[in-house]
This record gives structure tokens, sequence and C-alpha cells, in this order.
């Protein structure tokens, strides 16, 4: 077997790293990644950024407006979604936490239209492309008895559909419309927009450092109506320094925080390349991160790192040695992107996970030294490979 080798793209306009050869448009279902397996006596990393859009876009609005909501929510170690879902119920975030702890119906469902709209609103987008992205996410899968679809046994409809997670409908699209606020438009479920702007409302109220009047979305268009050197409107981004050009509303709004984490992105993988192939350098700490491996050798070297696909990077490692180095993976992550947004330290996570095959699913498992599931922090705790459960036959 011979290693991947992965021809890389030129940056894409928000900065974001992308891949050629198909790997970083794989489907997340059908079992399409789990085709590529690691050659034998290596196994594969996946160390991806927890929330990190959260926390730039938090971290853009305490550098622009002065505050931030969504930064104070973070830095507590707060869920941001479910203190979202509590903003549309008129329930506590304690209330909420018990009832997400209960298995609650009713709280799961709006908690997945929350987590919508925090990744989708802070890029500046109306209550219609909300709706039409959202039903055509093919990640999401919105549960209803009379859905269409069915995935893992369960009927419902692909994507989110607000009107069933929102307002409990038993059926979207009892009535569709094909223009709205005067745009024509793809027909779409008149229910859906509605509890959308609702949404939309509801998410100001939570994070009130976006709202149009002095917030982030004022300050964006501010930028926007004033061009700069080149004669467009240009963006800033606040650390790297790197302009945009040519863009609108969306583009500024949403390209301001996703260019952040981008940036903080290809700064770790270069540090992560570094050290898998320079047998020189040595594991320092630093003001944004204290390293399980200070003092010492990386071991990370030997390793190969294969792929920045956004703000997730895969590597290979040898099975010797992979926990330790996923685990200093996730280490320059998580410093990078605090270097970039100090202010939210607290919140900045990204978690390893090593497995034999590129699972899209594979989440950190920790065993004790008597092979024991274990928390990460447990006495004798050491990362292990992740394995997808079987399914009955």
């Amino acid at each position: 077997p011979v290693p991947i080798n992965i021809r890389v793209n030129t940056l894409v306009e928000t900065g974001r790293a992308s891949v050629e050869d198909g790997f970083h448009g794989m489907p997340r279902k059908g079992g399409v990644r789990e085709c590529v397996q690691a050659r034998p006596g290596y196994v594969f990393s996946s160390e991806d950024y927890t929330a990190g859009e959260l926390v730039t876009h938090a971290w853009s609005c305490l550098k622009m407006v002065g505050y931030s909501k969504l930064a104070e929510a973070l830095n507590a170690g707060l869920d941001a979604h479910l203190a979202l879902a509590g903003t549309m119920l008129g329930k506590s975030y304690e209330e909420m936490k018990a009832l997400k702890a209960l298995k609650d119906a009713i709280a799961d469902s709006n908690r997945q239209a929350a987590k919508g709209a925090n990744f989708g609103f802070g890029g500046g987008m109306a209550e219609l492309t909300f709706t039409l992205r959202a039903r055509s996410n093919k990640d999401l899968f919105t549960p209803c008895a009379n859905g269409p679809s069915e995935r893992d046994g369960v009927r419902g409809y692909e994507g989110m559909r607000p009107c069933i997670l929102m307002d409990g409908m038993d059926l979207c699209g009892y009535t569709k419309i094909t223009v709205y606020n005067d745009r024509i438009c793809s027909p779409v479920c008149k229910a859906c927009v509605e509890a959308s702007k609702r949404l939309r409302e509801f998410w100001f109220r939570q994070w009130p450092e976006n709202n149009p009047q002095d917030g982030y979305f004022a300050k964006i268009k501010a930028l926007i109506k004033y061009p700069g050197p080149s004669g467009s409107a240009e963006i800033v981004h606040h650390q790297s320094k790197r302009i945009r050009g040519g863009v609108e509303f969306c583009d500024g709004a949403n390209g301001l925080f996703q260019g952040l984490l981008a940036d903080a992105a290809k700064n770790a993988f270069c540090a992560i390349q570094r050290e898998c192939v320079d047998k020189t350098c040595r594991v320092e700490n630093s003001e944004h991160m204290t390293s399980k491996f200070a003092g010492g050798p990386s071991p990370l070297y030997g390793s190969r790192a294969i792929m920045l696909a956004h703000d997730e990077t895969i590597a290979e490692h040898p099975e010797s040695v992979a926990p330790e180095a996923a685990t200093r993976v996730s280490e320059l992550m998580m410093e990078a992107l605090r270097f970039m947004c100090p202010e939210l330290s607290k919140a900045v996570k990204a978690e390893p996970t090593i497995m034999r095959r590129l699972y899209k699913g594979a989440e950190p498992v920790y065993r004790n030294r008597s092979g024991e599931l274990c928390k990460e922090n447990d006495d004798g705790a050491r990362l292990t490979i992740w394995e997808p459960k079987k399914k009955a036959a």
C-alpha cells in the first residue's frame, strides 16, 4: 500500500483550504469515506474545531462591537444551541439541561433548530435563504411520521424543516409559496419560512451583539458602504490582516469569522507538518497552550499530515504512537485558535480521534490501564482507536 498524497486547491475566497481528488467532497453518508483505509501499521486521526465558527464569530463581535453574549456563554462552558432553544421555549438554561437529560422531544427538536440558527444567521442570511439551505442540507434529518424519507428506520424529511421542529407540524409543505417579500423563489413551505423568521428574531434576542442597529451587522454594513483602495468593498481580517475584496453584506458577515478560523487552521497545519518531518523540533509551552509533551521531542515525528479541509486536519500515524501524536495535533490546533482569539481561550476545543478508516462520526475514546472505558482526565487514561458500533442483524 502507498501513502495518500492529496493535491490541494488554491485557497478559496474566504481563505479556507480545500483539496482536490474528491476527498473533501466525499458524502458523509453511504460508507464512501470508510473505503479509505490506513496502511498496515498505521491509523488515521481526525481533529476538528468544536463550534469553531461560533468562537471566531463571538471574538469578531468582541473586537467590533465591544461585547458578546455568545462569548460569555462559550467561555462559561454553556451549550449555545441549548441556550437559544431555551429562549425559544421561554425556559431557563437549567430547565433546558434537565429536559435534555430526560431526552425531551420538544427540547431536542428546538435545540436542533437553534443549532442551525447559530451557524446560519451569523453570516447574514434572512429567513428565506435560511429555509432553503436548511432543507437542502443532506447531513441533517428531521424526524416526522408522515415524511417521505427514511433514515435508520425513522420516517422524516431530508434536511432541516423548521415548521416541524419548532411548531410540531405533522407534514411540511401544507402551503407552498413561490414569492416572498417580492422575491421569486423555488416552491417552499410557507410555515417553514414563517418559523425561520421567528427563529431569526429569537437569535437576535439571544445574541444582541449582532443587531442591525449598532451591532455586528451594522458594523459590516458600514464596511461594505465604503470601498477600500481597490475600489470595491474590502474586509480586513482581525489577526492575519489578510484582505478580502469584492464583498457584499453576506460575504462580509460570514467571511470575517470564517476567514479567522481558516487562518488559525492553516497556521496549525503548518506547525503540524513541521513536527511530522523535523526531528529537531522540541515541544514548548506557550501562553496559549501547556503541552503534555513539553521539553521533549514531538510525538508527531514520523507521522504524515495528509489533509486540511476547511478546519479539519486528517493525519496518518504509526499505530504505536498514534494516541500521543493525535493528542499533539489537537494541542497545536487549539494553540493556533487561542492565539487568534485569546479572549475565548476557555472555549477553544479540538478533540483528537483515531481510527483505521476515515469515519466521519468518530469520537474520542479513552481507556485506562485495565483496558476499560474511562474519561480523558481519569488516571491512566489513553486515547484509543474508535470503531463504529455494529448494527444488529
